[in-house]
């Protein structure tokens, strides 16, 4: 419930409190988008599904948009309104110059688990294999990058290549 609450305080804060003083007024129209299909996007499709946010005045859209570079090039563009997204894509586009805020981080560690064939069953078994990720820059292949190097360190077996497709 908590991790709801901030999805809604960061959607108010972007307006402005728009939604205070205009209470009377047309609903403010926003584009939200969300760079994936997963359970930490509940709070915005529950938040749409229960009306809360045309009770706050505003009339929003949600759409998915694959890979957070591509939503970032939207947010970019002035296409979106607010992007729902990992944090990777976004330092990114700010380390070349792009003026994008982060208004919350809801986690502090990468969460992801690494699914593999049966037939894996150590990390030196991961040696010369290629791994899919939806985006090259985005936070799932961050998060890959990550994970193969802690891996490799566990492993202790630094010199392993890994294609990140």
């Amino acid at each position: 419930m908590l991790y709801f609450r901030v999805v809604l305080l960061i959607v108010f804060l972007v307006l402005d409190c728009e939604w205070v003083t205009g209470a009377g007024s047309a609903p403010t129209k926003m584009i939200v988008a969300y760079a994936s299909i997963s359970p930490r996007v509940a709070p915005l499709w529950v938040a749409q599904e229960q009306g809360f946010f045309k009770k706050n005045g505003i009339e929003a859209e949600l759409i998915f948009v694959r890979g957070a570079p591509t939503l970032v090039a939207a947010l970019t563009s002035g296409d979106m309104d607010i992007g729902y997204t990992g944090g990777t894509a976004v330092l990114g586009a700010s380390a070349a110059g792009i003026d994008l805020k982060i208004l919350a981080v809801l986690t502090n560690r990468v969460t992801y688990d690494l699914v593999a064939r049966p037939d894996i069953k150590r990390v030196e078994d991961l040696r010369s294999k290629r791994f899919g990720v939806t985006s090259i820059g985005g936070t799932l292949w961050m998060g890959a990058v990550l994970g193969l190097e802690r891996l490799a360190a566990r492993g202790k077996s630094r010199s392993t290549n890994y294609f990140i497709d």
